[in-house]
């Protein structure tokens, strides 16, 4: 993922570490998602609301 975002970020000339900021935000995202089905299959998924 990394790498096919590269050219992009170098397109406009910004800082290759922008190019990791998609990868992280994806794995944050996937763990987020994890953690919501693990939830909902203990019964807890309203657990922000309380």
């Amino acid at each position: 993922m990394f790498l096919a975002y590269l050219p992009i970020i170098k397109f406009y000339r910004l800082s290759p570490i922008y190019a990791m900021g998609l990868p992280t935000v994806a794995l944050i995202y996937i763990l987020i998602t994890i953690d919501s089905a693990r939830r909902h299959w203990r019964k807890r998924n309203n657990y922000w609301q309380n």
